[in-house]
């Protein structure tokens, strides 16, 4: 067993930390970081990292920021807030 493993080894947040640790820097663990945060029921870290990726120069970062900052306004019942992510409003 290589020292990257964890006794959680199977929960997304035990893999994206052999992420992180094996790839200092990925934008691809920076995208997904939103979705761990939500998965462990943490919807205002969700929201700082969702909003920090909205602001981002990275055309796909940005766009991956706005959606995941929609779906969240949709889970807390933000309808107006949702359509402000997309450009509907």
């Amino acid at each position: 067993m290589s020292a990257d493993h964890t006794s959680d080894k199977g929960s997304a947040a035990a893999m994206y930390a052999i992420g992180h640790r094996r790839h200092p820097g990925s934008p691809i663990l920076e995208v997904q970081s939103p979705l761990i945060a939500y998965a462990r029921g943490d919807l205002a870290a969700t929201r700082r990292l969702a909003d920090s990726l909205a602001r981002t120069s990275n055309d796909v970062a940005r766009s991956l920021g706005l959606a995941y900052g929609a779906g969240l306004s949709l889970v807390q019942g933000q309808l107006a807030r949702a359509e402000q992510h997309i450009g509907l409003r």
